[in-house]
């Protein structure tokens, strides 16, 4: 025999809780009261599609907004549907506050952009959200299935673009976890997506690079005599005298640029090691600061802003594209430069006289076992030996390679 179900009174929703976990009290006939450990108190009314035979739910409003009585008729509204064999999700206006993906993923990005490390990151998030909502960004919460998801998943990966499907796969995942903790759904089908089976394994591949010394300069040169936008040009000498990852050189500010203690500072939510990390100024690459800085300073905070807007750095792209336009496509990218360097710098050790230590650390990399030892200006008079020796170096074998 069904447990009978004693109609909630206003008084004892109104003397509810917060509790750790979400809890629910029912109302009888599919109507509930729902009470989040974030403090959201709403009714929700709970059904079976007709001649689908699946559970839905619909979200009726929040307490007190909502009152037991309004929330009642409404629930009685769909019950008189439902009798008439017509979903009350179908309806126009049915539902008096919906939890559309489109609404949740945007809140998720809003508190997400607070604690992310790099503007960068954030960016992307939001590009692949946008993805997202391409595909069901319009549905309620609780309507999303995983064959939604799957198709969105697999059509990336279809495009041979299986890294993007897994990062929209480990977001998706992300924003579920947030929609639960706002009460808004019980489980995380995402979760319940495996992605080695959706998503074709691939090999990793290094990035292209040049590693022939004459070659080397060949390029540098054809960088130097570059018609193409002058940003690029200068990002991209910049590039190969600091080798920094790629997303440092176009999110470069100048708020992090010291020109009297020769030094440029990026701080450890910009870097992919999460520390803060010096650049040691040579009068090479001060030399290609200020030329940026008579186009960009005081009208963008980034050092090399985009050709299109001033209120934007480079695109991702950019840098890649411009080494094509000069013939490298497949020979060398722009993350290349930090493989070049490495091995140039660690081939001439015995001419520069720097450990591989200073090396490495000029290349921010740092071993996990010493995070908590390091020190951003660790090595750094040595490094500053370093990026000296290294920028002279660029400058000699460009005159050999203008001899031969």
């Amino acid at each position: 025999m069904p447990k009978k179900v004693i109609p909630l009174a206003d008084t004892t929703l109104a003397k509810t809780k917060v509790k750790d976990k979400q809890y629910i009290l029912n109302d009888g006939d599919g109507l509930r009261f729902i009470v989040t450990p974030q403090g959201r108190r709403f009714f929700r009314f709970d059904y079976t599609r007709p001649n689908r035979g699946k559970r839905n739910s619909l979200t009726i409003g929040n307490y007190p907004e909502i009152t037991l009585g309004e929330a009642r008729e409404k629930r009685a509204e769909y019950r008189k549907l439902l009798t008439l064999k017509i979903d009350p999700a179908k309806q126009k206006n049915a539902v008096t506050i919906q939890d559309l993906f489109k609404d949740i993923s945007a809140d998720y990005l809003a508190v997400v952009k607070k604690s992310v490390d790099a503007d960068s990151t954030y960016l992307n998030y939001k590009r692949y959200v946008k993805y997202m909502n391409a595909e069901f960004g319009d549905k309620d919460f609780i309507e999303i299935e995983i064959r939604d998801i799957s198709k969105l998943i697999t059509y990336y990966d279809k495009q041979n673009k299986h890294e993007t499907a897994r990062r929209v796969l480990r977001l998706l995942k992300s924003i579920y976890k947030y929609a639960i903790s706002r009460g808004i759904i019980k489980h995380n089908i995402a979760n319940d997506i495996d992605s080695n089976i959706l998503i074709a394994k691939v090999k990793p591949i290094s990035f292209a690079h040049i590693d022939d010394e004459k070659e080397f300069a060949i390029l540098l040169n054809s960088i130097d005599d570059y018609f193409g936008d002058i940003m690029t040009k200068y990002a991209l000498q910049f590039q190969s005298m600091t080798f920094l990852r790629p997303e440092n050189v176009r999110f470069l500010r100048w708020a992090r640029i010291d020109f009297e203690k020769k030094q440029i500072v990026y701080p450890e939510t910009e870097m992919k090691n999460k520390l803060k990390f010096v650049v040691p100024l040579t009068e090479q690459i001060e030399t290609v600061l200020l030329a940026a800085a008579a186009l960009s300073k005081g009208r963008s905070e980034f050092v090399f802003p985009s050709p299109t807007s001033n209120l934007k750095p480079l695109s991702e792209n950019t840098l890649n594209q411009a080494l094509q336009r000069l013939g490298y496509k497949g020979k060398m990218t722009s993350h290349g430069f930090r493989h070049s360097a490495s091995t140039f710098l660690n081939e001439n050790k015995h001419i520069h006289k720097v450990s591989g230590d200073v090396i490495e650390a000029q290349m921010a990399h740092i071993d996990s076992s010493v995070r908590g030892i390091y020190n951003h200006a660790e090595y750094l008079p040595e490094r500053f030996k370093l990026l000296g020796w290294w920028c002279s170096y660029l400058d000699r074998v460009k005159k050999l390679a203008d001899k031969d």
